[in-house]
């Protein structure tokens, strides 16, 4: 992907939904990513793209070597991501303390449950930088406990300021 070349890019808007580009198209994406260094915003829309849990995990890992970025605007939904999937977005997210303003949307037949929005939730909770947050799990099953999980850990998150939940 020539987007590698483009090292000056601070701020990065990239549509690549429905396109079945798989956990390798994910990879490909996440290695190109991985070198555009400067990108303080990133808007990064992958939906319905067939990912798994590998391509959330490509896409995480490369997340996290951005360091940069303080605006993520995550579109993952419609993935079949799983719960280890979002497991693995959580704990890449964790990595990126810079992140001020976040929009996830891991919505639509990710097949999350419970575990994951518990999963998802304890990761917020170490991201103490993020003012903005719109947080979407919509369609995913995560009943009772799962809405409790999410609800427990923004509580932690002090630094919140604007706040949009769709579960």
């Amino acid at each position: 992907m020539s987007l590698e070349k483009c090292q000056n890019i601070t701020s990065l808007n990239l549509n690549l939904s429905q396109n079945n580009l798989g956990a390798d198209g994910a990879k490909n994406i996440g290695m190109s990513l991985e070198k555009c260094q400067n990108i303080t915003s990133l808007n990064l829309n992958l939906w319905q793209n067939n990912l798994g849990a590998d391509g959330a995990k490509n896409i995480g890992m490369s997340l996290e070597k951005c360091q940069n970025i303080t605006s993520l605007n995550l579109n993952l939904q419609n993935n079949k991501l799983g719960a280890d999937g979002a497991k693995n977005i959580g704990m890449s997210l964790e990595k990126c303390q810079n992140i001020t303003s976040l929009n996830l949307n891991l919505s639509y037949w990710n097949d999350l449950g419970a575990d994951a929005a518990n999963n998802i939730g304890m990761s917020l909770e170490k991201c103490q930088n993020i003012a903005s947050l719109n947080l979407d799990l919509s369609q995913n099953d995560l009943g009772a406990d799962g809405a409790k999980y999410i609800g427990m850990s923004l509580e932690k998150c002090q630094n919140i300021t604007s706040l949009n939940l769709n579960l």
